[in-house]
């Protein structure tokens, strides 16, 4: 059995939507874009077509060009259509409005519940 792809494709901001939408673990909002499998997801849909892209970031003063499904993954920080945060091996993308504001937050959310903090 050969797995088809759909003919007209997604634009990569809504593939990153649904994938996300479909693919987050319910204990987290955000995917690893590799530990999800998501850049291989990239390269599966979209075929020859990504490996061209081509796409220049920069990060704390330093610019890094980016191709291929990684570009893609700059291109929707760029978009500003998602969080993001760095993760180990990669970063991790979210929704726009769902990323948690960090372990301190839950941590004093935590320490509130225990009634340690008030």
């Amino acid at each position: 059995m050969t797995n088809k792809v759909e003919t007209k494709r997604m634009s990569y901001v809504d593939f990153t939507k649904k994938f996300i939408e479909t693919r987050k673990d319910k204990a987290y909002s955000g995917v690893h874009v590799v530990y999800s499998g998501f850049l291989e997801a990239l390269k599966a849909y979209y075929g020859k077509d990504i490996e061209e892209l081509s796409e220049t970031a920069t990060f704390k003063g330093q610019a890094n060009t980016y191709t291929g499904a990684k570009a893609v993954v700059q291109k929707m920080i760029a978009s500003n259509e998602f969080d993001w945060r760095p993760a180990s091996g990669g970063i991790t993308l979210y929704l726009k409005g769902t990323m948690s504001k960090g372990s301190s937050a839950t941590g004093n959310d935590a320490l509130r519940r225990m009634g340690i903090l008030k």
